[in-house]
């Protein structure tokens, strides 16, 4: 009998270059849901460098003159500010980023559903079995609410998570109290956080 590929040992197609390449050839990404980046170290590595030379004395001048005026170097950017840059990043290019992600799905069709199959399998083992039917039907209705709000506003409405049910440091339950009806874009710029 076969045994299962871990994630870990399957390799990873660089998105710059198109080559499959080891887990191992790819930087740490913490914001990927493998936690990769992904474009290859040597694709990285040419990117960074050929961005580097092509505005070398522009990029040196422009320095010079910040910093002559008193201008302090750049400071590490608090979690808060990253997470409201990238929430505006996302507004500004909403189209193009779902594109891409259609295009993948359609493209990785077999890894997309096995994400939604993990999902569904983490949703049933976090509902606890001592629900009773009244809870039941809250949660149903909590959803049907989400509905009758996209039909009122004519926008998309999820249900989310108030604790995720896959944190990295807390996990949440699939329980009436746990859940809250949200905006779409909020609830997808919040991602997997508590």
């Amino acid at each position: 009998m076969m045994r299962a590929m871990r994630f870990s040992d399957s390799p990873k197609t660089c998105r710059a270059c198109g080559v499959e390449k080891p887990r191992g050839e790819f930087y740490a990404h913490s914001d990927m849901a493998d936690g990769l980046k992904g474009e290859c170290k040597e694709c990285t590595k040419a990117r960074t460098k050929a961005r580097y030379f092509a505005d070398h004395e522009a990029n040196k001048e422009y320095h010079r003159q910040r910093y002559a005026s008193g201008a302090k170097p750049p400071q590490v950017v608090s979690k808060e500010k990253r997470r409201e840059y990238n929430a505006s990043k996302y507004q500004r290019n909403r189209e193009k980023i779902l594109a891409g992600v259609k295009k993948y799905q359609s493209e990785n069709r077999a890894a997309a559903n096995a994400r939604k199959k993990a999902y569904k399998e983490t949703k049933r083992g976090a509902t606890p079995k001592w629900l009773t039917d009244h809870d039941k039907l809250v949660i149903e209705q909590k959803y049907l609410l989400a509905g009758i709000h996209g039909w009122v506003t004519g926008m998309k409405w999820h249900v989310d998570h108030v604790i995720p049910l896959r944190g990295a440091t807390v996990s949440g339950l699939h329980v009436s109290d746990n859940l809250q009806v949200i905006l779409a874009e909020e609830n997808l710029t919040k991602s997997n956080r508590f």
